[in-house]
């Protein structure tokens, strides 16, 4: 099983961004007093080829969630055992991936 998500490892990104509709600092500010943690996940298919770039809007992420600032934005991506089997039941056709971006923000 192992050796089947080494195989099916491929060259799929996540890019994060900011549209700038709301303030998104990654260093900290005060006046951000909810820590927030929010999860998700990304869906490739054939070994990864496809799409080969995804893009996460942190904004809209954080809006709904209902925060209008957010600072000490800190961001992880992983495979979960989930992801590793589905990778390798699905003999690479699907190759999902997980992340959860977590910091402190300020709610409406």
């Amino acid at each position: 099983m192992f050796f089947l998500v080494i195989l099916f490892q491929s060259c799929s990104m996540i890019e994060y961004g900011s549209t700038g509709k709301i303030p998104v600092y990654f260093t900290y500010k005060k006046n951000n007093e909810y820590e927030f943690k929010i999860e998700g996940r990304e869906d490739f298919y054939l070994f990864g080829q496809l799409p080969q770039v995804r893009k996460v809007d942190l904004d809209d992420l954080l809006q709904q969630e209902g925060f209008i600032e957010a600072s000490k934005i800190q961001i992880h991506e992983f495979l979960t055992v989930k992801d590793m089997i589905l990778t390798g039941i699905s003999l690479g056709l699907y190759t999902p991936r997980s992340y959860v971006v977590t910091g402190r923000g300020q709610r409406e």
